[in-house]
């Protein structure tokens, strides 16, 4: 069987409840039937993904602190990475460079440093997505979930609309190609059941690409 998806990264991402998770897996699922596939997520499992777990757990923490540490979980996990594509791996990722570029929407006043933010990803090599999925349901949906899942509290829950207005923004104005970090982004609605949402998603990684 021939695998076009073979050395390929795919994102999954939207605010947290959206079901990226569910979908990611689901993804993984279906394009393991075409070849070996991994899937991995940001923060990482690595030492610094981990510090960033409980970071998450603060009441606050200042965007000087988060910014550079997920840029830096990004460069610490992609040896593997890399050298999965290399071995012809497709590579499912929860969350990446659209993700990191959203959050820095948190404080209602839009403000982004695209200089700060293009300069740490110039620092080394990252793979880019061959699609990122940015899965959008309304606030409401969001909170649905995440109330379903009896999560304890996390540092951004309270800035949901900030985080949501963030990524809205940047797929609106394509602010990632302005400053060279092009996240091929493609928009699903995330409304409905994990298979009609998985249904969208596919047609776009299996039909459109």
């Amino acid at each position: 069987m021939n695998n076009k998806h073979a050395g390929k990264l795919y994102v999954l991402e939207g605010i947290d409840g959206c079901g990226k998770t569910t979908q990611a897996q689901l993804l993984f699922e279906r394009l393991s039937v075409y070849g070996p596939t991994h899937l991995t997520r940001e923060p990482s499992d690595g030492i610094i993904g981990t510090m960033i777990r409980g970071l998450l757990k603060k009441a606050h923490v200042p965007r000087a602190v988060m910014l550079p540490l997920m840029i830096a979980d990004r460069y610490d996990s992609q040896e593997e990475i890399s050298t999965l594509l290399g071995e012809g791996y497709s590579i499912v990722c929860d969350r990446y460079i659209l993700s990191t570029m959203a959050y820095q929407f948190t404080d209602g006043n839009m403000f982004f440093d695209e200089n700060l933010c293009s300069d740490l990803h110039r620092m080394g090599y990252l793979p880019q997505p061959a699609a990122t999925i940015y899965i959008q349901v309304s606030q409401a949906e969001a909170k649905r979930r995440r109330e379903g899942r009896k999560s304890p509290p996390e540092l951004y829950d309270g800035k949901l609309k900030f985080i949501q207005a963030g990524y809205e923004n940047i797929v609106k104005s394509r602010v990632d190609i302005n400053i060279g970090l092009d996240q091929n982004i493609h928009v699903v609605d995330g409304h409905g059941e994990a298979e009609e949402v998985a249904s969208r998603i596919n047609e776009i990684i299996f039909g459109k690409l």
